[in-house]
């Protein structure tokens, strides 16, 4: 399915927290700063599990 409406000027923030609301929707009652709380360390675990990550590596996420 091709997108035809991107926007990338859409993920241009200013704060950390204008970024948790474009990235992290509500759910169930949960606002984006509580789920960026709760899910950040648990996938940031599991990346530095799975891709056997140490202080020495940096992340680049697009």
């Amino acid at each position: 399915m091709a997108v035809s409406n991107y926007q990338p000027s859409y993920y241009e923030v200013s704060s950390l927290e204008e970024a948790m609301g474009k990235i992290l929707t509500p759910e169930d009652g949960v606002s984006p700063r509580e789920r960026w709380e709760k899910e950040t360390p648990i996938i940031a675990d599991m990346l530095t599990n799975r891709l056997n990550l140490s202080a020495n590596h940096n992340i680049i996420d697009y």
